[in-house]
């Protein structure tokens, strides 16, 4: 191994947490094992060292977007600043001036977008009328910042395009599963019959329709799913007919979406066709769909291009029109009535995360890429 310990790294944040899966499962871990000295500046912890890597908490006095976007950024770049690095990584858009302050300290630079940031400014109602014009803006200084960097990072082919366009030196790197959460094709086992999601419990996932798609399936079938969500989102929820065949558990560990998902009839991963995700296109850079073949369930999903052609090359799920109640619950009762079938798709999607959307794959790309900065 080539010895990088006496590279300095420093990933740093504003809006992710500690254990955020791709900043610190996934790179921050990936170049600890590299062997760099990688520190992580984030918000709301304490300063610890956890599996290598050298936390910095940063404390909020406030969660309000105006506080965080004003002060709490300046916050964050000191105490990034103060890590003295040889390479910095930063992930939030907020964030983007101070990236460029890093090159004037002569620092060498990445940006990681993990969203879409001028659709995603599109989608948010709080804006307004005035949405287009923000997005448009944002576009502008994007492109006078990422220009000047020494790469960007982004999770899938829409957003890299246009990034590359910006910068040569643009990324794609997936938030693929790690292989060590790999489920064994041998021990699926369908001990209970819930359709099983975890994430984001927002308008973005549909979830309305998946349960109102509950009235046209068999009774024995519940929907069990955790994550975030806000009052009003759950409280629309809970006033749905099915509701009483809805199991919400709320935010859960990692460890514990792992337990959700073992024995389950089927993942279920309806999300929107909103600009963020391309439209019609979708994305790779939500690691949903490649969650559930991991775990070896079937999957039902959106019918996005890039998703389809995941499930027509590998035959691990169905995918159905997402705003189609009809065809969510026939989905749903064909992978229920035919044991064998699903069987055969939750192998079929273990063999897919270990032959090719693994994150293996991914940190090759991250270390080529670190070694080309140093």
């Amino acid at each position: 191994m080539i010895d990088n310990s006496s590279i300095r790294v420093c990933h740093f944040t504003s809006a992710h947490l500690m254990f955020d899966d791709r900043v610190f499962y996934r790179e921050c871990t990936s170049l600890v094992q590299a062997g760099y000295l990688v520190y992580l500046v984030v918000p709301d912890t304490k300063d610890q060292i956890i599996d290598g890597i050298h936390v910095i908490g940063v404390s909020r006095k406030y969660y309000n977007r105006l506080y965080r976007f004003l002060f709490f950024t300046r916050k964050v770049y000191k105490k990034a600043l103060k890590v003295n690095a040889d390479i910095y990584h930063f992930h939030d858009p907020e964030l983007l001036p101070f990236g460029l302050k890093l090159k004037r300290h002569g620092k060498k630079v990445i940006f990681d977008s993990h969203e879409d940031v001028v659709n995603q400014i599109l989608q948010k109602e709080y804006l307004f009328i005035f949405r287009h014009l923000i997005s448009y803006l944002y576009s502008k200084y994007e492109k006078y910042i990422l220009s000047k960097l020494d790469a960007v990072i982004s999770v899938t082919p829409h957003i890299v395009d246009r990034l590359r366009k910006i910068n040569k030196n643009t990324y794609q790197i997936t938030n693929y599963p790690l292989l060590k959460e790999l489920q064994d094709d041998n021990n699926i086992q369908r001990v209970n019959n819930h359709i099983v999601f975890a994430g984001g419990v927002s308008s973005l996932w549909l979830h309305d329709h998946v349960i109102q798609a509950l009235e046209y399936v068999t009774d024995d079938i519940t929907y069990k799913f955790a994550g975030p969500s806000s009052d009003s989102y759950l409280q629309m929820l809970r006033r749905l007919n099915n509701w009483y065949r809805v199991e919400y558990v709320g935010k859960i560990s990692r460890y514990d979406v792992l337990q959700l998902y073992r024995g389950a009839l089927l993942g279920i991963a309806i999300m929107d066709y909103v600009p963020n995700v391309g439209y019609h296109t979708g994305t790779l850079g939500n690691n949903k769909l490649f969650e559930f073949m991991s775990a070896g369930l079937p999957v039902i999903c959106t019918d996005f291009i890039l998703w389809k052609e995941i499930i027509d090359k590998w035959g691990c799920g169905i995918y159905v029109n997402a705003h189609d109640i009809n065809a969510i619950s026939t989905a749903i009762n064909k992978i229920y009535s035919d044991s064998e079938l699903a069987k055969e798709m939750g192998k079929n999607g273990i063999k897919a995360v270990r032959t090719e959307y693994n994150w293996g794959t991914q940190e090759k790309v991250l270390l080529d890429l670190y070694t080309k900065l140093k």
